[in-house]
């Protein structure tokens, strides 16, 4: 903007010092053909990065053609450069809510949808609507494809397979599929399916709820099950190394209490007043194998 008033400055010093003067009428036949280059050069030259595409109409408001990145000449008579497209990648994204599965069941799903376009691949009979619809509209063309594959394929499907291991990835494999199939026209080029992100998929709280009892309840029968088929592979052999097991821990089991016994005259045994530790434990040691008291002589029992 300055160098224009800068420009028109010095035309009008020009023209005040070069009045009725050749010198002035050459000056300004200068002038014009420079205001004339100038705007053949803003309208007549078009440069387009390498992201972008031009959309060109006729001055009867026709399509004309597309550009591609780099530098054209157009008509600046006959033709303009409306719009401009990008190369690079569109995001088509959305909640939705009242999607209803197989069993009727609302759900309310999060998605999106990455995507390109490239206009080559556009028919040659609907140029003409895509040059006006994809430069702004796009992604919303696309959305709505995308959308209308989302409830296709939830509503085919039931509860308990939405919640099921890889059920995401099932389905952005399908609507990615879907959305290209449907959205081919627009010059879409292929999805791969990690430009598919759905999720996550919100049921109601009961259907929740229902589910993680369900879980629940699967997996103590699962449990319940592993452990009949562990008791029925049981043999005499097992049961064997279970006492042998149970015997050990009951010996080093500190805590638990016996009687001792002693012998009297008539060969029998009887029990002796109060309680004594394990053979070989001190009372009131740790109750190793080791913790030994050394015992004194015998005392000589009656009648000896």
């Amino acid at each position: 903007m300055i160098w224009i008033v800068l420009l028109v400055l010095v035309v009008l010093v020009a023209a005040y010092f070069l009045w009725n003067t050749t010198a002035f009428l050459l000056f300004s036949a200068f002038m014009l053909a420079m205001l004339a280059v100038g705007v053949l050069l803003k309208y007549a030259v078009v440069y387009l990065n390498e992201l972008e595409v031009g959309v060109v109409f006729d001055r009867w408001g026709n399509f004309s053609r597309f550009l591609d990145s780099g530098r054209h000449f157009i008509n600046p008579f006959l033709e303009r450069m409306t719009a401009k497209m990008t190369k690079g990648t569109r995001d088509a994204t959305g909640t939705t809510s009242m999607i209803r599965t197989k069993e009727g069941v609302p759900v309310t799903v999060t998605w999106s949808v990455s995507f390109r376009i490239e206009y080559q691949r556009i028919p040659d009979g609907i140029k003409y609507k895509m040059a006006r619809a994809l430069p702004k509209n796009a992604e919303k063309m696309v959305g709505g494809k995308a959308l209308r594959a989302l409830r296709h394929n939830i509503e085919r499907k039931g509860i308990a397979e939405l919640h099921s291991d890889k059920a995401i990835q099932t389905l952005e494999a399908e609507l990615c599929q879907e959305i290209f199939e449907n959205c081919k026209a627009y010059g879409l080029v292929e999805i791969p399916p990690q430009d598919v992100k759905i999720g996550p998929i919100v049921m109601p709280e009961h259907v929740e709820k229902a589910i993680e009892a369900a879980y629940e309840r699967k997996l103590t029968v699962e449990g319940m099950n592993a452990l009949r088929e562990v008791l029925d592979s049981f043999n005499d052999d097992h049961m064997e190394r279970l006492n042998t097991l149970e015997r050990f821990r009951l010996f080093y089991d500190t805590k638990v209490d016996f009687y001792l016994m002693e012998s009297v005259s008539s060969g029998e045994t009887r029990r002796a007043p109060g309680r004594g530790a394990m053979p070989g434990m001190a009372p009131g040691g740790n109750g190793g194998p080791l913790d030994r008291t050394p015992q004194g002589p015998r005392p000589p029992k009656p009648g000896e």
